[in-house]
């Protein structure tokens, strides 16, 4: 069983569980630690595959690419401005920025990140270049370039914090565990089912059954498909 598959299932069984009165079933223990360890195991197993800080890097990272894209066409622009100020500022930003490249939004994050940062540097930092910014009123795209870089590396750092810890605990190892507490819950059900017969075990024993059927079912259609691929 795959591990969203493992994880859902075991998650399934808790639920049931939780639709008796476990208590009174004397079960509790054991569906609660199934619950924590299932539940455990999905959080590394979802920071392992991706997180919500991954869609959140995407978008700062298209975001300062759109930024790089737009003061590029605003050099341009205004390097055929009527005003010679203006125009020569342009050709002056446009000669700074070329150092750098001309594809800065297709480095990996890490180097798009640092020369990003080194560009702003230099045309905040060197008076020629920060006053051709200012007659050219670019500074709030120069700005927003900087902030979402700025932003996109603290959020990088983030991701890459979610994933040394993710990584520090085995998927693998979560999984054993969470089969030892299903195993601790189901046979608890089965022994007090048939020492002490009740109308709560047989609906739980059903539904479990029921659940536990599904997913033969569903590897059963995985392991067809892949045979008939294979004799294809």
């Amino acid at each position: 069983m795959r591990n969203d598959e493992f994880i859902q299932f075991m998650v399934n069984v808790a639920e049931i569980a939780n639709l008796q009165d476990t208590t009174a079933l004397l079960i509790k223990s054991q569906t609660d630690a199934l619950q924590l360890q299932a539940q455990a195991l999905d959080e590394v197993f979802k920071k392992q595959q991706g997180s919500d800080t991954t869609a959140q890097i995407k978008e700062l990272d298209k975001k300062r690419d759109f930024a790089i894209i737009g003061i590029r066409s605003l050099l341009e622009a205004y390097s055929y401005h009527y005003d010679n100020e203006i125009r020569e500022g342009a050709l002056v930003l446009k000669e700074s920025l070329a150092k750098y490249g001309d594809r800065i939004y297709d480095l990996n994050y890490q180097a798009e990140t640092t020369t990003i940062r080194n560009l702003v540097e230099e045309w905040k930092t060197t008076p020629h270049l920060a006053a051709a910014l200012s007659k050219m009123t670019a500074s709030a795209w120069v700005d927003h370039l900087d902030t979402t870089n700025t932003e996109f590396n603290t959020t990088y750092l983030e991701r890459n914090t979610e994933l040394s810890e993710a990584t520090k605990v085995s998927v693998t190892s979560l999984r054993e565990g969470v089969v030892e507490d299903y195993r601790a819950l189901t046979a608890h059900i089965t022994a007090h089912a048939t020492l002490n017969p009740a109308e709560g075990y047989t609906k739980l024993i059903n539904q479990l059954n029921t659940l536990i059927d599904q997913y033969k079912a569903l590897l059963d259609s995985r392991t067809k498909r892949a045979d008939t691929s294979t004799n294809g």
